[in-house]
């Protein structure tokens, strides 16, 4: 261990004084550890998911969602499915289905919507919130 002390951080140690039964706290140098490691990316092969999103064509929110995705390269690092609800029955059935399993009343549902296999995410905060947890940040 090198004597340089500005590497070094002292950590006290309990040390029992021979004839006493106070304990005395003594600075023992400790070399301090380095981070480890963190990768960035996933392996190509492993992609979070599947999640879908249920958007509407002209909704201002949905728009903001997906430029978070286009501009984060969010759609090559997950699986990801988008479905548009306004103008197709059956995805507007999907959506309704898993709004249920949500407990979301069709009185309050609303898009964009992301379905996380396990939850339903909905509003612009939540997904981009959602996706940066993905992401580490």
């Amino acid at each position: 261990m090198p004597n340089d002390k500005s590497d070094e951080a002292d950590v006290p140690q309990v040390v029992a004084a021979e004839d006493s039964t106070d304990i005395l706290l003594a600075p023992v140098p400790v070399e301090p550890r380095q981070p480890a490691a963190v990768s960035e990316k996933a392996p190509p092969s492993v992609k979070p998911g599947p999640f879908i999103l249920f958007y509407g064509d002209g909704c201002p929110h949905c728009v903001k969602v997906e430029w978070y995705l286009d501009q984060n390269g969010v759609r090559d690092r997950v699986d990801l499915t988008l479905k548009e609800v306004y103008h197709d029955r059956d995805n507007a059935d999907e959506l309704a289905a898993k709004a249920k399993t949500c407990g979301i009343p069709l009185s309050q549902l609303g898009v964009p919507l992301l379905w996380t296999g396990r939850e339903c995410l909905v509003g612009e905060p939540p997904i981009v919130d959602f996706f940066e947890s993905l992401a580490g940040r």
